[in-house]
This record gives structure tokens, sequence and C-alpha cells, in this order.
């Protein structure tokens, strides 16, 4: 019985195209209309229990938890890509695996902290050399392409942007680097960037500038975490926290339940 983890924990959230949103509280769910519908079919290489990349990509969805498989599901199926596995990466063992992403050629690339960029080929993650990657040393917590076609990769307080053979480096801030590791990054409605990093920081990139964008989470509990960040069609965004889902309208923020009052992971 899925429903029986803990109500608080939501790893993640990401809307498709069509506004339905999808999350990650252990298992991997869908909300149909008002049903809560379970896509992991209890499958053990699909249960997360720490942050989760989750993301709607071209009919799919993409799923991706530390140490653990690489999985899409399209058409009502799963498809694995365990990491220690000859047959789906090229070298093995890439570590965590941090993000995914669809560049304009459909191609499928995925970040990782061991390895740095692979790219899917025929079924098989094959390591790539990547301008970027290179530029930060083979590290990057979080690579993102975003609407015009340039490619960012930050690590920590560290951001390079890649447009053309140009790269633009410089930093997001001076906060510490413990408490600076990225864990999401998206464009605005306002064509910026909104950065998620360490425990509590939101800082958005607009008109070339940085900015702190503060949330309810600044003054909870030091053990409690923004865990993933996305805007539905209407310019909301949307926080996956361990305390739950949080919204925000661009003047308030709200603790929602908007979705199914019966939710047992919304706080």
């Amino acid at each position: 019985d899925n429903t029986s983890h803990p109500v608080n924990h939501t790893w993640s959230i990401n809307f498709d195209e069509e506004n339905v949103p999808y999350f990650v509280s252990f298992f991997v769910y869908k909300m149909d209309s008002d049903t809560l519908v379970d896509l992991s079919a209890n499958s053990g290489d699909l249960i997360s229990y720490g942050p989760t990349y989750l993301e709607h990509i071209d009919g799919a969805i993409w799923f991706a938890t530390l140490f653990h498989t690489v999985a899409k599901y399209e058409n009502d199926e799963w498809t694995l890509y365990p990491p220690l596995s000859e047959d789906s990466w090229s070298p093995p063992s890439p570590g965590s695996i941090t993000n995914i992403v669809q560049t304009e050629d459909g191609s499928m690339w995925a970040n990782t902290t061991q390895q740095g960029i692979y790219k899917l080929e025929d079924d098989l993650w094959i390591q790539q050399n990547n301008t970027l990657s290179e530029s930060m040393n083979g590290k990057m917590d979080w690579y993102y392409q975003d609407s015009e076609m340039r490619f960012w990769g930050i690590d920590q307080i560290h951001v390079a942007r890649l447009q053309g053979a140009e790269i633009t480096a410089g930093d997001i801030g001076v906060k510490s680097i413990r408490s600076n590791e990225v864990r999401g990054i998206h464009e605005t409605p306002e064509d910026g960037l909104m950065v998620l990093s360490g425990q509590h920081w939101l800082d958005q990139f607009q008109d070339g500038n940085w900015a702190p964008l503060s949330s309810p989470m600044d003054t909870v509990a030091s053990w409690s975490s923004i865990l993933d960040l996305d805007y539905d069609v209407e310019g909301n965004l949307w926080l996956a926290t361990s305390k739950g889902l949080l919204k925000y309208d661009g003047l308030d923020w709200e603790w929602t339940t908007i979705f199914n009052s019966d939710f047992p992971f919304i706080a």
C-alpha cells in the first residue's frame, strides 16, 4: 500500500503540456482529474527515498534518483537503464544522474556526477566530450538548455553558459559551498531562469542579473528542504518540498491541497 509512507515528502513535481501534474513521493504518481494514479506498479526500481529527477519530455516521463536506475515511462510501459549495466551505460557506473535534457534535434542527454555528460544512442547512454562540461572540470550539478538554445552548466555557485562557441562564466552569489548544491533549474515565464540550490535557496536570473527569491521555506526547520520546482501553464511556480507542495503566483505563497483533499503526500 503506497499510501502507508510518510505523508509530507514530495520529492519532485512536473507538469506536462496539458497542465497535468506528476509527483514523486516515494513512488511516481499522476493526477488524472480527481484520481491519483500510481505509475510505479510497486516496482523496486522506481522507489525514491531522496532528491529525484522527474520530467515530461516529448510525450514520455523521465525519472531518475540518486544511485538508482534511470527510467522512461511511455505508452504505459517503463524502460529501465540500470547504472551498472554495460548494456545501458558506456562506461557504466556514471554515479548520480542529476537531470536529463532533450536538445532541439531530439537527442537525449544525461548529466552525471561521476562521468560528465552522456548521450542516448540506440538505447545506450554513451559518454560524450562536452565543451561546457570541460570548462567546469567535468563536474556540473545541473545541465540545462533554454528556449534560446543556450546551454547552462551550474556547479555550486559557479555558472557557465554556452551560446554558439562562446562560454560566459560567473557566480550566482556568495553563499557557502555547503549550502549551494544545485538541485534544479527552470526557465521562468518571463524568459529568465530560476535556480534551486542547497536546502532553501531560490535565485532568479533576469535581465542579466541574479536576485534571490524568498519563500516560506526560508524560516522552517533546518532539516526541511526544497527538492524540485516547476511552472504550470498559468505561470505559477510550484515547489516540491519535504513539507509538501508550495505554490507561488508571483505575489503570495500558498501551501495547497488543490488537486485532491485526499492526496496523501501534501502537508
